[in-house]
């Protein structure tokens, strides 16, 4: 539900031209939209590459908004990738090269190029190019990791929140199918994994006991990522661990009945969160800040 576009430098000068356009573009790139901007190349490198090409004749209002741009990338997640951007090099050669090594959802031009697959600009304004922000999806392990497997690929790190998780079949094999959706086809091998669930629902020994099931199963997962289980408790007065959530630090869904399996007769919601939403929910969760942590796990064998 979220997809990566590497975006060329005069995309973001040509939507500093006017208003409408700015607007339109944090819009489409903003925390709990579809569309993820890649780090690919780095934010110093796009942001020098940008202001190479603005004139000095350009008017007060439209460096400001082409400011405002640069400042919305350097707050916004972006994916990350392995590869170092050569600078020996123009925009173009180091796109083919990173393309070819693990392909871009998208790569956004101000004009089509056949050579790069890119789309333009214009056909994003135009919304020729969308994505769903809600799916039904049958409460099978395959079709729920599929749902979301472009945004756990693309994540560094993950977070699964279910109150309840524990080691029975119906939760246990939608975790691993997530987890194995996650290593495939990364554009940075870096990966962290997290497990949060209610302390209340198991006792202590539980995160232990989790993190040996995920070891004594599937060591080969711990070759290529970090996994840490990890038991909360609510605070005084403080909100309830209820909902399930799947969070990145890319942005997060929300799965409204559950993250177990039951049949390809049942189906669930899953919706991506939006901006709001997810910032508290990161912080909830990821940072901790809304629960107390009772119990972890290591994090590596």
């Amino acid at each position: 539900m979220l997809y990566e576009f590497a975006l060329e430098p005069r995309v973001l000068y040509e939507a500093a031209k006017n208003q409408r356009d700015f607007k339109e573009f944090i819009r489409l790139f903003d925390v709990g939209a579809p569309a993820v901007i890649s780090n690919f190349p780095s934010f110093k490198k796009l942001r020098r590459a940008v202001f190479d090409i603005q004139p000095t004749s350009d008017s007060e209002l439209k460096k400001a908004r082409l400011e405002e741009i640069i400042k919305f990338l350097s707050e916004v997640p972006r994916v990350k990738r392995l590869c170092a951007y050569d600078g020996n090099f123009d925009w173009k050669t180091n796109m083919v090269v990173e393309n070819e090594r693990v392909a871009f959802d998208h790569i956004l031009t101000l004009t089509h190029d056949p050579a790069l697959g890119s789309v333009t600009l214009e056909r994003l304004f135009e919304r020729e190019i969308t994505y769903p922000t809600q799916l039904l999806v049958k409460r099978v392990a395959d079709e729920m990791a599929n749902a979301i497997g472009n945004m756990l690929r693309l994540s560094t790190r993950i977070v699964f929140v279910d109150p309840y998780f524990g080691s029975n079949r119906s939760k246990w094999k939608p975790f691993i199918r997530f987890i194995e959706q996650a290593l495939t086809n990364r554009p940075k091998e870096e990966l962290s994994i997290e497990v949060v669930f209610s302390f209340d629902k198991g006792g202590y020994g539980r995160a232990q006991f989790l993190f040996k099931k995920l070891r004594d199963e599937h060591s080969d997962i711990f070759e290529r990522c970090t996994v840490v289980f990890k038991a909360v408790c609510e605070k005084h007065k403080g909100e309830k661990i209820h909902n399930r959530y799947v969070l990145t630090d890319i942005g997060g869904v929300s799965f409204a009945v559950g993250l177990d399996e039951e049949d390809e007769n049942h189906q669930d919601d899953v919706a991506l969160l939006s901006k709001k939403s997810y910032t508290l929910r990161w912080q909830q969760y990821a940072h901790l800040d809304g629960f107390d942590l009772v119990e972890e796990s290591p994090a590596s064998l």
